[in-house]
C-alpha cells in the first residue's frame, strides 16, 4: 500500500492537517497528498507573484487617485464652487484609497484582480488540472 508511512506517521504524531486518519474519498487522500509534496518554494513563489501583481495594480491606482486629487485641487483655485467644497471638507489626500482600496478600482481592475486571485487558488489547491 502506497500511503502506509503516512498513515503511521499520523498515529504517532500530531494529526497532520493534510493527511486525515479517515479521508471520505480516496481522491481526496491522493490530492492531500499532492499537497504535501508539492514544494513549498511553488507555493511561496506563486502568493508573492500574486501580491506583485495587486502591488502593481494597487500603485497604478494610487498614483492615478493622486493625480485625480492634484488635479482637483488645482482646479479648486479656478473654480468657486468646488473651492467651497474644499474650505467645507477638510482635505483626505489619500486615506480613503487605504481604508477602502477595493471602492477605487474600476470594474476591469477588478475583473483583474479576481482573475489573479483565481488563477492562484487553482495553482495553489495542488494544481488539480494537471
Amino acid at each position: 500500500m502506497d500511503h502506509q508511512s503516512s498513515n503511521t506517521s499520523t498515529e504517532s504524531h500530531t494529526p497532520d492537517p493534510f493527511t486525515d486518519p479517515n479521508p471520505p474519498k480516496d481522491g481526496a487522500r491522493q490530492t492531500a497528498a499532492k499537497a504535501v509534496a508539492l514544494p513549498l518554494a511553488a507555493v511561496g513563489g506563486a502568493i508573492a507573484e500574486a501580491t506583485r501583481k495587486i502591488g502593481e495594480l494597487e500603485f497604478k491606482i494610487l498614483t492615478r487617485s493622486n493625480r485625480l486629487h492634484h488635479r482637483t485641487q488645482h482646479n479648486s483655485k479656478h473654480h468657486i464652487s468646488t473651492r467651497l467644497e474644499t474650505l467645507r471638507s477638510p482635505p483626505q489626500p489619500l486615506r480613503l484609497t487605504r481604508k477602502r482600496p477595493f471602492k477605487n478600482f474600476g470594474d476591469k481592475e477588478k475583473l483583474q484582480i479576481c482573475e489573479i486571485m483565481m488563477n492562484q487558488l487553482v495553482r495553489l489547491k495542488g494544481i488539480k488540472e494537471k
